[in-house]
């Protein structure tokens, strides 16, 4: 029989304004007995210092409104074949407590810039749908500054394109404060490495789709610092191919990233 003590929950209700009943259907929320009182205090301490009882503006309920939040805020630096640059503001309506850019600005900043970036070699009559999006947060953008944000195409296939994207400060040109090779060329690297490798195994007349790249950053390479990419086939099917790949410092060989790559073959070989 299973133990009551950790699994019973309990309801607490809240008193909401009728403003806060139109806009929501349920008002209750289960609370696990087995959580104490103080936890759950200073969870619903944190909802309401972030807004969550206040009503929200008829102008923040228009349709699309997300995007009018943003639409101001990114500037065309330029636009070519495969690669687009926007720059933009630190505004204080885009930071967090510490006073940088906020990862959820972030992420649909660098959504945009994908969307555009993949439409400058998409024809318009080809929906683009979102998949995946991977951030690394390198280092904070500080309020006020001027950042860069350019996007590259990475590869573009009949239903796939990746895009890389960089954010730079501006006044300094760096991506990474640490002088340290970008996240975002490691990932690109270890995906050409890797589909290189698969070649000396798979015919030509299979055509490879990356379907997952997992990546482990172990340390950093410096600038001007000469890395030698090794990539190696763990393992290679009728239709998958598995590489993994290292990257290391050439005159003292220490391992900075680790990589490993999934490849589908295209099209997928009959059972």
């Amino acid at each position: 029989m299973a133990n009551t003590k950790n699994s019973s929950t309990t309801t607490t209700t809240t008193t909401v304004s009728p403003e806060e009943k139109a806009s929501s259907s349920s008002i209750a929320a289960a609370v696990s007995k087995a959580l104490p009182s103080q936890y759950v205090h200073e969870v619903e301490s944190f909802f309401i210092r972030k807004g969550i009882s206040s009503p929200l503006a008829e102008n923040h309920k228009s349709l699309d409104f997300y995007s009018h939040l943003f639409r101001h805020l990114l500037k065309v630096n330029h636009v070519y074949n495969g690669r687009v640059s926007y720059f933009f503001s630190v505004l204080p309506a885009f930071i967090n407590i510490f006073n940088g850019l906020h990862g959820g600005v972030t992420g649909a900043i660098a959504e945009r810039v994908a969307i555009a970036c993949a439409r400058t070699v998409l024809a318009e009559d080809k929906e683009l749908f979102l998949g995946e999006l991977s951030m690394s947060y390198l280092s904070a953008a500080p309020l006020n500054e001027v950042c860069v944000a350019d996007g590259s195409i990475v590869s573009s296939g009949r239903n796939l394109t990746v895009v890389a994207m960089e954010f730079k400060i501006k006044n300094t040109g760096k991506v990474n404060i640490y002088n340290g090779l970008f996240g975002g060329a490691i990932g690109a690297i270890a995906e050409r490495v890797a589909i290189a490798c698969a070649r000396t195994v798979v015919a030509q007349d299979k055509e490879l789709f990356p379907g997952e790249l997992s990546m482990s950053y172990l340390s950093a390479a410096p600038q001007t610092e000469v890395v030698v990419v090794d990539g190696s086939v763990a393992r290679s099917g009728r239709n998958i191919t598995v590489v993994a790949i290292e990257f290391r410092i050439k005159k003292n060989r220490k391992l900075v990233y680790t990589a490993r790559a999934t490849l589908y073959h295209m099209p997928v070989a009959k059972l």
